[in-house]
């Protein structure tokens, strides 16, 4: 009489093989494997805020606290954030500075309280590649923008005013800031090779003109005198022979 033997899928691959794993499983190549995803990573506990860091990054000081405490520490308990009885917020600012190699510091924190963490840390650094952002610097930067703007606002005016005056049949446009095309400063203002090149691109750009400067042997400080005339091209198959 036959036997019939039944048996279960799972039973049969749940047994352990040679190894002493379950069948199919090869385990860790080598001791370090079974351990190598949980230490890419390194988690510290700084005044309450928790931060979780590659171990590369720490890595680049070897010298510093941090590796140290990471090195001995390590394998108690992965899992468990190192803590250190410091300013948290600060501590960011020092792992960028160990990602990057360079940092620009926020204005609320001073420049010397960061260099002390540094110092406490054990990272090595130079003054050099400490900058400090300051509402002073922002200040100079957003002035500087607005002076551009200001810039290519007046020249797109004077653009506009001369194009309608050399349409009138005015070859030479007289530009004096007394409200009545709305500048924000008087041509004189600004340097005057930087204005007639902003100038003369609006020019080109939306009217086909180009504007001179006229020198006066008296020159006044209001005015401000242009002589218009259009662009002349030279096509290619006449390079002598100029074409308006």
């Amino acid at each position: 009489m036959p036997f019939l033997i039944q048996y279960c899928p799972e039973e049969v691959n749940s047994r352990p093989n040679c190894n002493g794993l379950p069948q199919g499983s090869t385990g860790p190549t080598t001791m370090n494997d079974s351990v190598r995803f949980t230490q890419d990573t390194v988690k510290f506990n700084v005044g309450g805020k928790l931060y979780e860091v590659s171990l590369s990054s720490i890595e680049r000081n070897p010298e510093s606290m941090l590796a140290r405490l990471t090195s001995d520490m390590w394998n108690d308990d992965p899992s468990k954030p190192i803590f250190i009885d410091r300013d948290g917020d600060i501590f960011a600012h020092v792992l960028n500075y160990l990602r990057y190699g360079s940092i620009e510091l926020p204005s609320c924190i001073p420049k010397s309280m960061f260099e002390r963490e540094l110092d406490y840390y054990g990272v090595s650094f130079e003054e050099k590649i400490i900058e400090h952002s300051s509402s002073l610097g922002t200040m100079k930067f957003i002035k500087q923008r607005i002076r551009n703007a200001e810039l290519h606002h007046d020249m797109l005016l004077i653009a506009a005013n001369c194009y309608h005056q050399y349409m009138a049949g005015c070859t030479t446009t007289h530009v004096r800031n007394d409200g009545e095309i709305n500048l924000k400063h008087n041509p004189h203002y600004y340097k005057e090779n930087t204005a007639m090149s902003i100038l003369n691109g609006y020019l080109e750009q939306f009217y086909g003109l180009r504007a001179f400067r006229l020198k006066k042997v008296f020159p006044s400080d209001l005015d401000f005198d242009l002589r218009v005339c259009e662009l002349c091209y030279e096509t290619e198959a006449e390079p002598g022979k100029v074409v308006r």
